[in-house]
């Protein structure tokens, strides 16, 4: 492919491609701000813009060691910008024959365990915000943390996507992918749930969370579950910590993978076998038990 759009032609392309695919927000504007760092760093270098048809092997190794030795980035973020040129590439290729982009292997990642809530957190952060009588912020947390939705799914939902009574309920979730999941609800859901009192008719395309100017955003969603962090004292707290304890709370009911990775849209079952797997905290209960010694 020739550069006929240029560099940025072809960006603004490919991020509507994006859109148009439903990609998650959070994934547009990762790879979106990626390639805009790639072409700063390629015009410094080369004073030229990239062009998508025509980019060697060696640029892209001397990007990617720009990434890891230049700046010291992490292994997870220097492949998460390989991984948007990769992608951009792959799309070039379907759409308008470029040819490959010579794009380096990805470093090799030390496997992070996901972070969860102990009981104990999770008892303080439940009561912190039960405390606060908010009823957005309640169902926020029960949503997250009772039916594992992603932040972006939360942003997403609207009344018409909940079926719900004082004894039964569920959502009919859209995923990655556009994949459809429904998720029971549990008591403390649906409590939440009937207490935002949205139930309607007319209620149907509205947003289940709303902000004061309408639907609230994904960022807005992540600033309340920060605030609740933070008036919790919990450390290295987010939205996924939420989603990261649904999926080990049904674990170590010894609910089977399967049904967990269908519970939280899993595509795999690696990624659901995380949770059967100790975390840092059970294995350091586990060494204090030795303590001491036998006689």
């Amino acid at each position: 492919m020739s550069a006929v759009n240029g560099w940025s032609g072809a960006v603004s392309d490919f991020v509507a491609a994006m859109v148009e695919d439903e990609k998650s927000p959070n994934t547009i504007a990762s790879y979106r701000d990626d390639l805009s760092r790639f072409a700063s760093w390629y015009r410094g270098e080369y004073q030229s813009d990239p062009d998508v048809g025509n980019l060697g092997a060696s640029e892209l190794r001397a990007w990617k060691t720009h990434l890891s030795e230049g700046l010291g980035q992490a292994p997870a973020s220097v492949n998460r910008r390989l991984a948007a040129l990769r992608s951009l590439s792959k799309w070039a290729q379907a759409k308008r024959g470029s040819t490959p982009i010579p794009v380096p292997k990805s470093l090799r990642e030390e496997a992070r365990r996901p972070r969860w809530l102990t009981k104990k957190e999770q008892h303080a952060l439940v009561r912190c915000v039960e405390r606060g009588q908010d009823r957005r912020s309640i169902a926020i947390v029960a949503l997250l943390l009772h039916a594992g939705l992603r932040i972006d799914e939360l942003a997403r939902l609207t009344w018409g996507q909940v079926a719900i009574s004082e004894r039964k309920g569920s959502l009919d979730v859209v995923g990655k992918g556009r994949k459809r999941r429904v998720i029971p609800l549990n008591v403390e859901a649906r409590n939440a749930l009937l207490e935002l009192d949205g139930r309607s008719p007319s209620a149907g395309s509205a947003p289940v969370i709303q902000g004061q100017r309408g639907p609230m955003t994904r960022k807005g969603i992540q600033k309340v579950v920060d605030a609740i962090g933070r008036a919790a004292k919990l450390d290295g707290f987010s939205a996924h910590v939420l989603r990261h304890t649904f999926c080990k709370r049904l674990a170590d009911a010894g609910v089977r993978l399967e049904e967990i990775a269908a519970l939280a849209g899993h595509e795999s079952l690696d990624t659901t076998r995380r949770y059967v797997e100790p975390g840092q905290d059970e294995l350091a209960a586990a060494v204090e038990r030795i303590a001491g010694g036998a006689e």
